[in-house]
C-alpha cells in the first residue's frame, strides 16, 4: 500500500506526509497527510478495525478526508465547511458501534484498561474469508503439521491438543464452525503461520490467519481463548485450581485474572459464551491417551462450513 500511495503522490505531483513513508516535497500547495495501515495490530489480531486514512490539506488546512476500512471497503468521505454525519468518540462502542483505533492485543500497563472493548460492527459471523477458505487439503497439512510439536510442557503434542479439543467441543453439541475453531484455536504455534507472523503472540496470530482463511467467528474466539482463561480465573473460585503448571505460568505475562470492569466487558461481547466454551475445552485437551476427532470428521465439519459460507 506504501508504494502504491507513493507512485500516486508522485505522478500527480503533491506532497506527502505519511506516519510510515515520512515527508515528500515536490513544492506542491496539496498534501496529502496520510495513515496507510491505521490499526496494524487489529489487522494483526483479527479484528476488523484497521483502514486506510487519509487528509488532503491545501496551504496546510485540512480540505476533506477519506477512511476506507480495509476489511470490507467501506469508506467514509467529508469535505471541510460541509455538514458531515461523521464525528469521533472518545474510546466510546457498542455491540453495533465500534471504538475503531482500540488495539486488542496483550493488555499492559497503561492499556489494560481499554482491553477488550471493540464489538465488530456486524455479528462476527458474517464476515468473509478475504483469501478464500482453506481447502480439504490446506486443513489436512496444517493439522498433520502440528505432529511433534511440544506444547509448553504437556503430555501431549501439538496435534494431539488440536484434535482433543475439537472433539471435546463436537462433544458438548458445538455447531461446526466452533468445531473447526476448537481444532485451530492454537494454529499461530503452526510453523507456517508461525512464519508468516513473526514475533505475534500465538493467539493474535492464528486469529489473523483465521480470519482469512476460516471467517471473523473463528478469528475471534481464537484471539479470546487467552483472555479467556483471565475471565475464568477472575470469575470461577475453582478454575485456577484445575489449571496444569504450564498453563499458570503464563498467567501473569498475559495479564493475570481480568479486574470487575474488565470481566463485565467481556462477558457482554456477543461471543463470549463461545471462547469461555472453547478455552474449557482448550483446558481439558491434555490427556495422550484422551479421544481425538478424526480428521476425516472434522474436513466434513469444515465442508459444511465452507458450503453454508457459500449459500
Amino acid at each position: 500500500m506504501d508504494t502504491a500511495i507513493a507512485e500516486v503522490v508522485n505522478a500527480h505531483r503533491i506532497n506527502l506526509l505519511s506516519e510510515e513513508l515520512g515527508s515528500t516535497d515536490n513544492g506542491s500547495a496539496v498534501t496529502l497527510v496520510t495513515d496507510p495501515v491505521d490499526g496494524t495490530a487489529n489487522a494483526a489480531s483479527g479484528v476488523p478495525l484497521s483502514a486506510f486514512a487519509g487528509v488532503i490539506a491545501v496551504d496546510g488546512v485540512p480540505t476533506e478526508a477519506l477512511t476506507s476500512w480495509l476489511d470490507t471497503g467501506r469508506c467514509w468521505h467529508t469535505v471541510a465547511g460541509q455538514p458531515s454525519a461523521y464525528r469521533t468518540a472518545r474510546w466510546r462502542s457498542t455491540p453495533t458501534s465500534p471504538a475503531a483505533g482500540r488495539v486488542w492485543s496483550r493488555p499492559h500497563r497503561g492499556s489494560r484498561r481499554n482491553w477488550p472493548r471493540p464489538s465488530v460492527e456486524r455479528r462476527a459471523d458474517d464476515h468473509p474469508c478475504p483469501l478464500g477458505p482453506l481447502t480439504g487439503e490446506e486443513l489436512t497439512a496444517l493439522v498433520d503439521g502440528l505432529a511433534g510439536l511440544p506444547y509448553g510442557g504437556e503430555a501431549v503434542d501439538q496435534r494431539t491438543h488440536a484434535l482433543e479439543t475439537a472433539w471435546l467441543a463436537m462433544d458438548a453439541g458445538a455447531d461446526d464452525e466452533l468445531v473447526v475453531a476448537a481444532a485451530l484455536h492454537d494454529i499461530g504455534r503452526a510453523r507456517p503461520v508461525r512464519a508468516e507472523h513473526p514475533g505475534l503472540p500465538h493467539e493474535v496470530a492464528g486469529a489473523e490467519f483465521a480470519r482469512r482463511r476460516a471467517g471473523g467467528r473463528a478469528a475471534w474466539v481464537i484471539a479470546q481463548h487467552v483472555p479467556a482463561k483471565r475471565y475464568l480465573v477472575a470469575t470461577d473460585a475453582a478454575y485456577h485450581a484445575r489449571l496444569s503448571p504450564a498453563s499458570v505460568a503464563p498467567l501473569k505475562a498475559q495479564g493475570g485474572p481480568m479486574d470487575e470492569r474488565e470481566v463485565a466487558e467481556f462477558a457482554a461481547q456477543p461471543l463470549a459464551t463461545d471462547a469461555v466454551a472453547l478455552r474449557r475445552w482448550d483446558d481439558a485437551a491434555k490427556d495422550p491417551d484422551g479421544p481425538r476427532l478424526a480428521m476425516v470428521t472434522l474436513l466434513a465439519a469444515h465442508a459444511r462450513c465452507v458450503a453454508a459460507r457459500r449459500a
